[in-house]
């Protein structure tokens, strides 16, 4: 590093000198002559570093864009060119510092300068002669002291008073110890630390600090008192105080994770009684019943208010059970604290006692104002409480499932939750299979047994004969007691006792008989069934068995399908394709384990013979040809009237046999479930051509194979449903012939509407060509629609199907219909081959309609037209050329959806809805839908914004659902995005997906600032951009929001659709930052107007905020918004209960709460 050490005078200007000889040769040439570097100083992130290379005459640089390479700390970083109009002597090179670059040494400057693509040339178009360095004969390598030091100071440690309980002007004093050296500014005010002393806040102030190390003191104000402990938030405050390290960094002023922020041992005092002596309970251990008294003496007289009581803790430290001793006697400077011990009471390591008295006080008599006074905290290792029935946790049998014969003996343990004392002989009650109870007798001759554990024998008697023994799980103290050390005797009956049956003097069960299939031909499919008759009724343990036939020369395995636990087992076989036996089938000798083991009588012990016996006659059972099969049945064509469907299918025969005169039929149906399915006359070819009468209904094809040989037929196998039989829109009319002519004449014909998914011909649709754009136009008939939806009731939905391709698709109604339809609820859709359009009547307002186009005029004369059509040419290349300047790629090109109103020349265009209108668009066949991130509106000018987009899956290929509040052009777009910032944050996911969606934008360098406060003007943008609303153009009617602000649109928009009120004064406050309460307000409105608070379910304010102990400081304005986010799992708390309604929000928590909006909203 000595190279380093050069003085700061040499390297703030290095002027170096060119030879003679080097001159001579490149006369012609210009040099540098030197650089200038920055500023000597320390350097952060952020602070840019300007460097000028000098020349010997003026230059130009062209091209591309040169650099000088700089080693920060061992990283390499360019210094870019700073483009100058004209030529100049001095070139300026400028590097913004970057988080992260560090260097305490100096940074090197590397030479010569990268020319990038550029050229740097004099007057006369000489390239410059750059050397190796800054000179001819300057060094390549400049060392500078130029450092760099973007690290923030943290926080290494924290200094805590001593554990002590402290009085009245008694210092507490804190030192923390810091990760580099600092300065503390206190010229606008000086950091502190908060304390919380008894529930009273107080400040820790900045006394002095050395090189790496502050100290706040806090001197203790009479009347405070705190007995748990005080608390220290962890972070410092700084109040217009400045902490730094000489680089500027400001210090991270929150403690490090796990650092200690309650003192239990750091107590205060500083006033009211305290006690002066206590008398607590004698050793020993306390059951049910037994009382535990706390006696304390003050030092003078007390009272008592409220109902104060003094916390036990019983059980462990991690999860105590906490109990109340409760004021039992005052008297004088005396009060008695007393607990009576209730039944599952258990301290065996000792009873702990809280160190306050909480639920009350207890006042010095000298006071009006209860103070509570300090308990010293007690561990009383030796006062126990065991008030819990030692009770049986294990089951254990040392028997296995056999059979037991006179004398033999069998040991059951039992493991208790404590250890246990045993006087007597106990026994554990057993049944036997005569149903009466036998006792198995404690024995205390078992060793290297654990203090829980008790075994019980019981010896096998003569007269056990063929019974079996289940443990009842009841313990019998009748000659004996089974206690713990507290005294408590033992449960009688233990709980969760496992199934445990041997037999005594029993013997094994017998296969008796073999029933076999019918005597005759099986073929593929076919099943053979066999039942094996017992002796007696036997169970599977493990897996059951399997039963061996012999097909031809190959063993197969019939397998178990039921009959356990009775004495009848029953085996299935399923013929294969490949069987063939057209001899007698066999069966093997015996039933085969299978790993596993069959017992008799419900588990007795005793594992069945399993030799066959009196096996049934299986000549004539034979396995035969196998029949052919059809395969993959499918119908290819288009469902319309006119057009020809073809069966499609795969003829299979495990055979080899030859595919003969296989049959075939076509079937229609009312609906897609199949409903009066009935055959079609004379249709029994593999092509059908669709009729008049086919029109509605839906169509299936069905084949029966025959083979040429062998078993000939096989079954009927029939393939899926078409859609309904739509009538065929023609393009143009028959025997006319093409014309390129604008606007030529028309064509008509009837077509189908379909009212909640029934037929109805109440559609006249016409053909046209207006503007070079093909139309189809479908008119509705009023009375036919009018009489299906009088069947039909409220809420219909009434699609206008098209199916002929056209670059213009209208449903045109009158406004009497669309009033009708409004009335009913229902709900109107165009519906063509790749896109649909589904329209709320209600959403149309056929009354405001009405009002623009005057009320006298009666609403059946105003035609209403629903349009779905292909953009212009001119439309397409405007958004292609946005799309190459916005960087997204244009996955599906816009189409229009338009209603208008039309009376005499007179237009009314419905461009904005008080509720979400869906689009459907097909993504087409190719695309990867992976790659697809949200619809947009495409606007005039080509320029595009955001619409709530979902891509789904239906019936077997990907459409993007779009859901807007306006009518316009539409397009999916692929538009990835990931910010720098937010590789490891939470909220990662979130950020990139609405930045990628066009919702969010960064701060232009690529990043986020996803932990920056988010102020009510952002807040407002983004989810008017989230929700797909449109920016307006007029005045937001604030008085602090100018028509030019680049936020007026965002807050005018929301303010129309009632998202924002602003304040009592008339002002918005856009640039303030916007509280937790305050968003989530907003939230709950966006919840109308997306639908999702209509689908919450009724509970009350109170029980929501409930869990939360600050929910009390929310506005009472507020309360209900906060209710609907939380319930809604929009927005959650800080913490499980904390609300913290008046703190700020952060942009990255923005992103998150807007997608969960969206998603819960079902809208992406």
């Amino acid at each position: 590093m000595a190279l380093k050490k050069m003085t700061a005078a040499l390297l703030v200007f290095l002027l170096f000198t060119t030879s003679l000889a080097v001159n001579q040769v490149k006369a012609a040439s210009p040099t540098t002559t030197g650089l200038n570097l920055p500023l000597v100083k320390t350097y952060k992130a952020g602070e840019v570093l300007e460097f000028t290379v000098v020349f010997n005459e003026n230059v130009n640089v062209t091209g591309g864009t040169p650099s000088l390479m700089l080693d920060v700390g061992g990283t390499m970083r360019q210094a870019f060119y700073k483009s100058v109009p004209g030529s100049s002597m001095y070139l300026s090179f400028s590097y913004r510092i970057q988080p992260g670059d560090n260097d305490a040494d100096g940074i090197q400057v590397l030479g010569p300068i990268q020319l990038n693509g550029a050229s740097i040339t004099n007057s006369t178009a000489e390239a410059a002669d750059l050397g190796s360095g800054f000179g001819p004969s300057g060094a390549s390598i400049l060392n500078t002291p130029i450092k760099i030091d973007t690290v923030v100071p943290s926080i290494l440690s924290v200094s805590y008073p001593l554990d002590n309980t402290y009085v009245a002007t008694e210092p507490l004093s804190f030192t923390l110890s810091f990760s580099e050296n600092i300065v503390v500014n206190t010229l606008y005010g000086k950091p502190y630390l908060s304390l919380n002393i008894g529930g009273t806040e107080v400040r820790a102030e900045y006394v002095s600090n050395g090189p790496n190390q502050i100290v706040f003191q806090y001197s203790v104000e009479a009347g405070l008192q705190d007995f748990n402990g005080i608390t220290i938030d962890n972070e410092v405050k700084m109040y217009g105080g400045v902490i730094e390290d000489a680089a500027h960094n400001s210090i991270n002023p929150v403690f490090p994770n796990g650092m200690v922020t309650v003192l239990t041992g750091v107590q205060v005092n500083a006033g009211g009684a305290s006690p002066v002596t206590e008398i607590i309970p004698t050793n020993g251990y306390y059951n049910e019943g037994k009382i535990l008294d706390f006696v304390f003496h003050y030092n003078q007289n007390v009272t008592v208010t409220g109902e104060p009581y003094l916390p036990l803790f019983f059980g462990t430290t991690q999860e105590p059970t906490v109990r109340q001793a409760t004021v039992a006697d005052v008297s004088g400077n005396e009060v008695t604290f007393r607990y009576i011990v209730q039944s599952g009471d258990e301290a065996l390591h000792g009873v702990r006692v809280g160190n306050a008295i909480q639920g009350g006080s207890i006042n010095d008599s000298s006071v009006s104002t209860p103070m509570p006074i300090a308990v010293y905290k007690l561990a009383l290792s030796d006062v126990r409480v065991d008030a819990v029935l030692p009770k049986v946790q294990h089951f254990f049998f040392t028997p296995t499932n056999r059979n037991y014969v006179t004398g033999e003996s069998f040991e059951y343990r039992l493991r208790f939750t404590e250890p246990v004392q045993v006087t007597g002989t106990p026994s554990l009650s057993l049944m036997s299979g005569t149903r009466s109870v036998v006792q198995a007798v404690y024995v205390s001759d078992v060793s290297g047994l654990e203090s829980t554990d008790l075994v019980f024998r019981y010896t096998v008697q003569d007269t056990d004969r063929d019974v079996f023994i289940d443990a009842l799980g009841l313990i019998d103290s009748t000659n004996g007691s089974i206690v713990d050390i507290g005294g408590n005797a033992s449960q009688a009956s233990i709980d969760g006792k496992p199934f445990v049956q041997i037999s005594l003097n029993a013997s094994a069960p017998t296969i008796t008989s073999v029933e076999v299939p019918e005597a005759k031909v099986y073929n593929e499919g076919g099943e053979l069934l066999f039942k094996v008759h017992f002796s007696e009724v036997v169970r599977a343990y493990t897996k059951p068995p399997i039963l061996p036939v012999m097909i031809g020369s190959n063993a197969v395995e019939a397998i178990y399908i039921g009959g356990t636990r009775s004495n009848v087992l029953t085996f299935k076989y399923v013929v294969k394709a490949s069987d063939l036996d057209t001899d007698d089938i066999t069966l093997g000798s015996s039933l085969l384990p299978n790993g596993g083991t069959l017992i008799g009588k419900d588990g007795g012990g005793i594992q069945a013979n399993l030799t066959l016996n009196n096996v049934g006659d299986t000549s004539g059972i034979a396995i035969g040809q196998v029949a052919p099969k059809a395969l993959h049945v499918r119908i290819l064509g288009t469902a319309q009237v006119g057009s020809t469907l073809t069966g499609r299918y795969t003829y299979s025969d495990a055979n080899s046999d030859a595919e003969g005169t296989s049959s075939f039929k076509w079937y229609r149906s009312d609906d897609a479930l199949g409903t009066n399915k009935t055959a079609i006359s004379g249709a029994s070819s593999t092509s059908y051509t669709l009729r008049a009468a086919d029109l509605g209904k839906h169509i299936s094809f069905e084949v029966t194979p025959i083979a040429k040989t062998g078993t000939t037929t096989g079954s009927a196998v029939e393939s899926g449903l078409t859609s309904a039989v739509t009538a065929t829109v023609p393009t143009s009319p028959p025997g006319s012939s093409n014309t390129s002519n604008e606007n030529s004449s028309s064509t008509t014909t009837s077509v189908d509407v379909l009212v909640n998914g029934k037929a109805e011909r109440a559609g006249t649709a016409t053909t046209s060509k207006v503007n070079g754009q093909s139309v189809i136009t479908v008119t509705i008939d009023q009375k036919k629609l009018e009489d299906k939806l009088a069947t039909e009731g409220p809420g219909a939905t009434v699609i206008i199907p098209v199916t002929a391709e056209s670059d213009v698709v209208v449903g045109e109604l009158n406004g009497q219909m669309i009033q009708n339809m409004e009335t009913k609820q229902a709900v109107l859709e165009i519906k063509t081959n790749q896109t649909a359009y589904t329209v709320p009547v209600q959403q149309i307002n056929i009354s405001s309609i009405s009002d623009q186009i005057g009320r006298s005029i009666p609403l059946k004369d105003i035609r209403v037209r629903i349009e779905i059509a292909e953009p212009t040419a001119n439309a397409v290349k405007a958004v292609e050329n946005t799309a190459d300047k916005g960087s997204f790629v244009l996955v599906v090109p816009p189409i229009e959806f338009t209603i208008k109103a039309i009376h005499e020349g007179k237009t009314v265009v419905v461009s904005k809805f008080s509720a979400y209108v869906e689009r459907t668009i097909a993504i087409p066949d190719g695309v990867d839908p992976t790659k697809i991130t949200t619809g947009v509106v495409v606007e005039a000018d080509g320029t595009v914004r955001h619409v709530p987009t979902k891509i789904v899956f239906i019936y077997g290929k990907y459409y993007a659902k779009v859901n807007s509040l306006s009518n316009s052009a539409y397009s999916i777009i692929w538009h990835p995005i990931e910010f720098s910032d937010v590789v490891k944050h939470w909220a990662k996911n979130a950020v990139n997906d609405l930045g990628s969606r066009m919702v969010i934008d960064g701060k232009g360098d690529g990043s986020f600032s996803p932990d920056s406060d988010i102020t009510r003007a952002e807040f407002v943008a983004i989810l008017v951009r989230g929700l797909g609303i449109k920016p307006e153009n007029e005045a937001a009617p604030f008085k602090d929001v100018k028509a030019s602000d680049w936020y007026n649109g965002a807050i005018s928009a929301a303010y129309s659709y009632r998202l924002v009120n602003g304040l009592k004064d008339g002002s918005f406050q856009p640039n303030a930052k916007i509280t937790r309460e305050e968003a989530m307000v907003i939230i709950a409105k966006a919840m109308t107007i997306t639908g999702l608070k209509a689908r919450l379910s009724n509970q009350s304010i109170d029980k929501i905020l409930n869990p939360y102990a600050d929910a009390a400081i929310a506005s009472g304005w507020a309360q209900s918004g906060i209710a609907d986010t939380i319930q809604s799992g929009i927005v959650s708390g800080k913490s499980d209960t904390k609300l913290a309604p008046n703190e700020y929000m952060t942009r990255a928590e923005v992103a998150l709460i807007v997608k969960r909006l969206l998603q819960k909203s079902d809208l992406i």
